[in-house]
């Protein structure tokens, strides 16, 4: 049986390994959110690229993005696995002892996700009033292309209760 001080530390790593992974989901979409799309005009302005270069530019970094993509999605399967692994540590009574610790997790995670999806609506909605109906058509492409999200989406419809992030709950037998 495991010693109270061995199980505030695998409880405490528990919760820092998921802080670790919020942390690397935050800042993996801020990467991903501040890479602008029509970058490539810029420099290749700056470059004085041909238009076959501006092309195979934009070719291989798209390719770059769907592999960080991929790298992305793979890391948050190797946290669960991780995850399950260290729940499959802890006794029933350690697991319903930290229960309220991962809700409470779960409820800021959900919050923070809330707060960064209504954000994002304002903006989008905000800047969607200001075009005309032909420029509307082409942000709208624009901005599924870049963060695969529809405008057609309210602030209301935020996917902060679909979250990817674990709970205890999803390791329970």
């Amino acid at each position: 049986m495991m010693t109270a001080k061995a199980t505030l530390v695998l409880i405490f790593a528990y919760v820092l390994a998921l802080a670790a992974g919020t942390t690397s989901g935050v800042l993996a979409e801020r990467l991903r959110a501040s890479a602008p799309v029509g970058s490539a005009a810029p420099l290749a302005a700056q470059l004085q690229l041909t238009d076959a270069q501006t092309e195979q530019m934009r070719n291989e970094w798209e390719s770059v993005r769907g592999t960080v993509d991929d790298c992305y999605k793979q890391a948050q399967l190797i946290e669960r696995e991780r995850d399950q692994a260290l729940v499959n540590l802890l006794t029933d009574e350690q697991k319903a002892r930290f229960a309220p610790v991962d809700q409470g997790y779960k409820q800021r995670f959900d919050a923070l996700a809330l707060r960064r999806d209504d954000a994002l609506h304002t903006a989008l909605d905000k800047t969607e009033s200001i075009l005309t109906p032909d420029q509307r058509v082409k942000y709208e492409q624009i901005v599924r292309d870049r963060i695969g999200r529809s405008l057609i989406q309210s602030a209301g419809s935020s996917s902060a209760g679909s979250t990817t992030e674990p709970s205890i709950e999803d390791f329970r037998p």
